[in-house]
């Protein structure tokens, strides 16, 4: 019986561990959303700016920034899913 009792305890920190992956995955994601839509947008303001186009610039920069965040992510959940396994 004192086998099985240790059997059932958890392996300390682990849940800390989990904790820590989860957090950096769920930053890493929330960059990889606002990094690329932020930087095409202010790319299509300055052009916006110089060409006298307003606001297509920063329509399709904002457009391809969210193209480009949604192919990061579906990146980023491929790598999860083959680390998985």
């Amino acid at each position: 019986m004192g086998n099985n009792n240790k059997q059932n305890k958890k392996t300390p920190g682990t849940s800390k561990g989990v904790a820590k992956i989860m957090l950096g995955t769920i930053l890493s994601t929330i960059l990889r959303i606002f990094i690329p839509i932020t930087i095409l947008f202010c790319i299509g303001l300055a052009i916006d700016l110089n060409a006298g186009i307003k606001p297509w610039g920063m329509i399709i920069g904002t457009g391809l920034g969210i193209i480009l965040s949604i192919v990061l992510v579906i990146w980023q959940v491929k790598r999860i899913r083959l680390e998985g396994k």
